[in-house]
């Protein structure tokens, strides 16, 4: 559905319907043939209370089109628009559909392990105090084999608080759970820290909540750096400046 428009009787159906615990957003533009494996490893999670926002932000390659058979088999599967508004416009979007109490991110071209959701959950509803939950990630190649190496970032919350401070973004993204009212209350996402809105995100995030990693990895597709967030570019690093500026916080060191 794009945003503004009227509602389907499908739409009004599924709002209707009881909400999930857990909304997984997943924005994508161009998801090529990754797309549709990272879609089936959410629809496959053990912990089923979920609904699937798959945001299309001006595809043109037909893969998330491509999904509307599955989507019309399993009302979990929302297809959305935000056509060609950007990264940051689709996430807020994501927030904004998002019926759950939890909202989850994901990448087109990661894969999640079954038991993702339900282990971070779990952690979540053991932790009240704590208001995001990341996790590690382990590497694949583009046969989706592993290559070996995996994310080393700091579990506990005042390990993380620290590390976002000195080190710069050691919460990976697509890993997320997170407690939607902390995310709105944060201000969500902000466009002139594209590139590193996540790591902008976070560092509101821990002025007011703790934040934790935990030690199970879902795995990524190949592409993807080792760095501490997953752009390693001069963009990126502008970016993270701007982050770190509108937060106030110590400027990061590598």
């Amino acid at each position: 559905m794009r945003g503004g428009e009227g509602r389907s009787g499908a739409d009004r159906e599924i709002l209707a319907a009881p909400a999930p615990r857990v909304s997984v957003v997943l924005p994508a533009r161009d998801g090529g043939a990754y797309l549709a494996d990272a879609v089936a490893s959410i629809l496959a999670q053990s912990f089923a209370d979920l609904e699937l926002l798959l945001i299309d932000d001006g595809s043109r390659d037909g893969a998330v089109a491509a999904l509307a058979p599955l989507a019309a088999r399993d009302p979990r599967l929302r297809l959305l628009e935000n056509p060609g508004a950007g990264l940051v416009a689709a996430l807020n979007y994501g927030l904004g559909q998002a019926r759950g109490e939890l909202v989850a991110r994901m990448d087109a071209d990661d894969f999640a392990r079954p038991e993702r959701l339900a282990r971070q959950v779990a952690f979540l509803d053991a932790s009240p105090d704590v208001a995001l939950v990341g996790a590690q990630v382990a590497f694949i190649d583009a046969a989706g084999a592993p290559t070996g190496e995996r994310s080393r970032f700091p579990t506990a919350p005042e390990a993380v608080a620290a590390a976002l401070a000195a080190r710069g973004c050691v919460i990976r993204h697509p890993t997320i759970v997170a407690r939607k009212a902390a995310l709105l209350a944060a201000g969500g996402y902000r466009a002139p820290c594209e590139g590193a809105e996540d790591y902008d995100l976070w560092l509101r995030l821990s002025e007011r909540a703790r934040l934790a990693n935990r030690n199970y990895p879902p795995p990524c597709h190949e592409g993807q750096s080792l760095n501490p967030c997953p752009h390693g570019s001069h963009r990126f690093a502008a970016a993270q400046q701007r982050a770190i500026d509108r937060a106030g916080a110590p400027a990061a060191t590598a």
